[in-house]
């Protein structure tokens, strides 16, 4: 008998302490999960931050592309220009080298001119001293000499033959000096006129020079152009490179939050298996379950009562939806939800938009003390956040074993961040 009374007690004792040690692992295990969630809260916001930094820097690149497109464009306009005005100055150049022929064709002409002249004016001082000769010689040499020619003719028709001779020879000597006259004039004419036109051509010359001096004028200022958006383009695209190096460094710890985020998904989802293998295993041994608000399975009912209509309303709709399930990551009120996205969908339902974010829900609304703390306030906890229903009570999406209770405004040992007042 003794001994039967010992083995029960041994008995006894063995299964307090596998409760114990049950309920001390469920305990452990819960810590874990919470911490684990906590620190996704913070990988999702490390990760939302990630992002907005790759879609700042991705806008930032677009405009700095953009900016370089147009000045590439202005780039190759300006050198369209720079290739017209070289031709322009080419052409200058070619009718100058053009004047410039015309000018030395007819200088040699003017030259040439200038030579004939200069001969006819020679031949006509040798023509003239050769008439003055020959009157000196007929009148100047004595009247005998003119006479005895007169007169030494047989008869009278070759007096008038010897008088025609006499009249005739002046008159050639004349004529030719007339002749040689008209020629100095006529060359005289061709000089001025070869003169004028020399003097044209140099004006036209100095015109297209001027010209060339412009037109590389203006292909020294494009050139200085090019120069500047050249430079232009090197300093944006070393902008754009910069960029690209800071979205590629977001990338990479976007990439390492996601995976962290995953892990600890998958640690999650290990350890609330454990624990379900664990609370069946505890329930098989002690022979009694208990679940739901009460020992008796009943469930409780709030009576919300203070702060604004519509801080009562949102309260008593959230209570609507105790007992449905968490999940990481939800925001459906009867299929799961995580906390964030419970408190998003509540506030939806009545008009309000949310972030799915713990972290800045803490920025919504305006800060009220827990000592003012209304029905329809929201609670922020470190990496958490629930619903106010009044007489210090909350509704939350507690965790994936508890999914959506009610608890104490006080449950968390990491205390209460801020009450944020949306309505």
């Amino acid at each position: 008998m003794k001994l039967h009374k010992k083995l029960v007690a041994l008995s006894l004792a063995g299964m307090m302490l596998l409760a114990q040690i049950g309920v001390s692992a469920t305990s452990s295990s819960s810590t874990d999960v919470e911490a684990l969630q906590q620190e996704n809260e913070t990988l999702q916001n490390e990760l939302e931050q990630a992002q907005s930094e790759i879609a700042a820097n991705q806008a930032e690149v677009d405009d700095l592309q953009t900016e370089i497109d147009d000045t590439k464009s202005e780039l190759i306009n300006i050198m369209m220009d720079m290739a017209d005005t070289e031709q322009e100055i080419a052409d200058k150049q070619a009718e100058i080298e053009d004047r410039e022929a015309e000018i030395a064709y007819t200088e040699s002409r003017i030259a040439s001119a200038q030579a004939d002249y200069d001969a006819a004016l020679e031949k006509r001082d040798e023509q003239y001293v050769t008439m003055v000769a020959h009157i000196q010689y007929m009148y100047e040499s004595g009247n005998e000499s003119y006479l005895t020619l007169l007169l030494e003719s047989g008869d009278f028709s070759e007096l008038l033959n010897r008088a025609e001779y006499l009249d005739s020879l002046y008159s050639y000597d004349n004529q030719i000096l007339e002749e040689y006259e008209a020629t100095m004039d006529e060359i005289s004419a061709l000089q001025a006129e070869l003169e004028e036109e020399r003097a044209s051509l140099v004006s036209q010359e100095e015109s297209l020079e001027s010209e060339r001096s412009s037109l590389e004028s203006q292909q020294a200022e494009l050139e200085n152009q090019q120069t500047y958006l050249n430079s232009l383009i090197s300093t944006l695209q070393a902008k754009v490179d910069n960029y690209e190096d800071l979205i590629a460094d977001a990338q990479s710890r976007a990439s390492s939050y996601k995976s962290q985020i995953a892990s600890n998904k998958s640690k999650i989802t290990e350890i609330q298996a454990a624990e379900a293998a664990a609370a069946s295993s505890s329930g098989s041994s002690s022979g009694s379950t208990s679940s739901g608000t009460t020992s008796s399975g009943s469930t409780t009912t709030y009576s919300v009562s203070g702060g604004s209509a519509t801080g009562q309303a949102i309260a008593n709709y959230a209570l609507q939806f105790v007992g449905n399930p968490y999940v990481w990551g939800g925001t459906s009120l009867t299929n799961g939800a995580d906390c964030s996205g419970f408190v998003m969908s509540v506030y939806a339902a009545y008009g309000y938009s949310l972030p799915h974010s713990s972290y800045s829900l803490r920025s919504v609304g305006k800060e009220v003390s827990i000592s003012e703390a209304q029905p329809g306030d929201i609670v922020c906890y470190s990496g958490h956040v629930a619903i106010y229903i009044g007489n210090g009570q909350i509704v939350h999406a507690k965790n994936s074993v508890s999914g959506i209770v009610t608890d104490s405004v006080y449950y968390s040992k990491s205390g209460i961040i801020t009450v944020r007042r949306v309505v």
